[in-house]
């Protein structure tokens, strides 16, 4: 029974932890699109108001999550392969 537990508990939890940083990431992506999509509609009746545009500003990336999240993926793939 252990010897076909061991190798299964590592493979289940990569699995695991890449599925579920999959889901985190389509989720702030499908929340980011939402922002840009109503960005999109209230400068689109601005202009048809003929109010000025601010431009937006661009925000600075946050490089420790995207870090974070490469790091997970790689060792999804180092202890599936």
């Amino acid at each position: 029974m252990d010897s076909i537990m061991m190798p299964l508990i590592p493979i289940l939890t990569s699995i695991a932890l890449f599925v579920a940083i999959t889901f985190i990431s389509l989720a702030v992506i499908k929340a980011r699109l939402k922002n840009r999509e109503l960005l999109s509609k209230e400068i689109i009746i601005a202009i048809e108001n003929g109010a000025d545009i601010p431009l937006p500003v661009p925000k600075e990336r946050n490089y420790l999550n995207l870090g974070l999240i490469w790091s997970l993926v790689g060792y999804c793939f180092m202890v599936l392969f």
